[in-house]
């Protein structure tokens, strides 16, 4: 499902966007956030993972769960700040008009 509505997007795109470089550019744009997007969901897993690990660990002391706290906060606010980035480079390719079109 979230597949398909990656390809209906690029597909609006390309019929909003009739300047080829910047229809490129947004199609290629929202490859970043799809496959950010698939990173994210790896990512999530392996924090559970992790935390099952640490929480099956009796010998698990508060600095080790701490640490990974710390970890996993880093990596979400690195995540935020880079979907962040590629969002607003996508917004600032298409314009208003063609944003109606494609959203």
């Amino acid at each position: 499902m979230e597949k398909q509505a990656f390809e209906d997007l690029r597909t609006n795109i390309r019929e909003a966007i009739t300047d080829p470089a910047r229809e490129t550019e947004t199609i290629r744009l929202v490859g970043v956030l799809e496959e950010d997007l698939a990173a994210l969901r790896t990512n999530i897993a392996a924090r559970k993972i992790k935390v099952r690990e640490l929480n099956a660990n009796y010998d698990t002391t508060r600095a080790e769960f701490e640490a990974l706290l710390a970890e996993i906060e880093a990596d979400v606010r690195d995540n935020r700040r880079r979907v962040s980035k590629t969002h607003q480079a996508l917004l600032a390719n298409v314009t208003p008009e063609e944003r109606r079109w494609t959203g």
